[in-house]
């Protein structure tokens, strides 16, 4: 084999290297919190009529905030927001809330809420999904499979869904901006920021990682993002 040859190879190999490294190092990253910073995300995943998130976190707290993501307030009384949703621990347990009442405040609402019936706060990793109207095959009772549209999260393989609603729930009307680990006003949601840690945080439906954040209240970036490359997470 000749010199320029060989030298062709282990520049082709240390490119491919290279890109999955870069590629890895964006899309992996782990988030430490102390209960006291947490971060905003500014996307454009679009989540009016249905969202699907994954990650992991590993936490000895039993209560903490994971994931909020809110629309707008209702004008005459400004205290809650019309639509909202919340990954969440209370009590050791893990909480997938979705709120989406009517315009009106009255009559039936088309939101969730689904919880672990086993604790996550032990300080292990848990692989989280949680989605809204997501489309799943699943076995009818004939056998056959077919498609519905399902509610719910699983924690580690194990499924919590919600029973089927007419054509699923409704539309949410959110804002761009989610909160990863805490929010604005703690005190309106009446839960802790989390204080643990926090990784490979997903778009599922686009297949993308979320952008790193556009602001650390109570913190940095550097304080709260470690790259997994560099620090190997357990899993």
């Amino acid at each position: 084999m000749e010199n320029k040859d060989l030298g062709l190879i282990i520049l082709c190999f240390l490119s491919m290297v290279y890109t999955q490294g870069q590629a890895q190092s964006e899309v992996c990253y782990r988030i430490i919190l102390d209960g006291n910073a947490y971060l905003i995300l500014d996307h454009e995943f679009e989540y009016t009529n249905r969202l699907d998130i994954s990650l992991s976190f590993s936490t000895s707290q039993d209560e903490g905030l994971i994931y909020y993501k809110e629309g707008n307030y209702d004008q005459d009384d400004g205290a809650l927001a019309f639509d909202f949703e919340a990954l969440f621990i209370r009590n050791s347990t893990l909480n997938y809330f979705v709120f989406n009442p009517k315009v009106t405040g009255t009559g039936a609402t088309y939101g969730c809420h689904l919880k672990t019936d086993f604790n996550v706060s032990d300080a292990t990793w848990y692989e989280v999904e949680f989605f809204r109207n997501k489309e799943m095959e699943v076995e009818n009772d004939d056998g056959e499979m077919e498609t519905v549209t399902k509610t719910g999260m699983k924690v580690n393989g194990q499924s919590f869904l919600v029973e089927d609603y007419m054509g699923g729930i409704g539309e949410l009307e959110l804002k761009r901006e989610s909160f990863i680990g805490g929010f604005t006003n703690m005190g309106r949601l009446n839960i802790k920021k989390f204080n643990g840690e926090i990784k490979q945080v997903r778009d599922v439906i686009s297949q993308g990682p979320f952008p790193k954040p556009m602001a650390v209240p109570g913190g940095t970036p550097d304080d709260v993002i470690v790259d997994c490359l560099e620090f190997p997470v357990p899993s």
